[in-house]
């Protein structure tokens, strides 16, 4: 019961304070959070982009990042069938390797723009998933990729 009290005490105390995202991630700036099952934290600005932070467990025997890269890769592109537009190796704040993907979907005004930050710390794996049109202004991208930079 102490446990399960302290553990309630926490999640409220973290909910409350302002920037206080699950500790491991930072909404940028115009984000609200919201209530999701499906990430760990996710936040969604006035104009309807979307931003994420999943965590999995690494496989056993683990995977490394080049592993991972190329079976996200593999699973956006081969099977979801969205064109891989930019790909690049990215280092989190707190000195995590990783890569970003730029993917997009779709064509013309709808088109629709889905950034995944990966990283495999030991046995997790996270990423940091955004859905936001295709093409946004730099300062919104910039905001984007600092966040996405933030998992610690």
């Amino acid at each position: 019961m102490h446990h399960r009290m302290h553990a309630v005490t926490t999640a409220l105390i973290c909910a409350l304070a302002p920037g206080c995202v699950s500790q491991q991630f930072t909404l940028p700036k115009g984000f609200v959070r919201v209530q999701d099952y499906v990430y760990e934290v996710k936040g969604v600005s006035a104009k309807g982009h979307a931003i994420g932070l999943r965590i999995h467990e690494n496989t056993d025997p683990p995977g490394d990042l080049d592993f991972w890269t190329q079976a996200v890769e593999h699973q956006k592109v081969d099977i979801d069938g969205m064109k891989l537009a930019a790909r690049e190796a990215i280092r989190s704040d707190a000195g995590l390797d990783g890569t970003l993907f730029q993917f997009e979907l779709g064509e013309g005004p709808g088109k629709t723009g889905y950034w995944v930050a990966l990283w495999v710390s030991g046995r997790r794996i996270l990423t940091v998933e955004a859905a936001l049109p295709a093409e946004i202004a730099a300062e919104e991208a910039e905001a984007i990729r600092k966040s996405m930079r933030s998992v610690r």
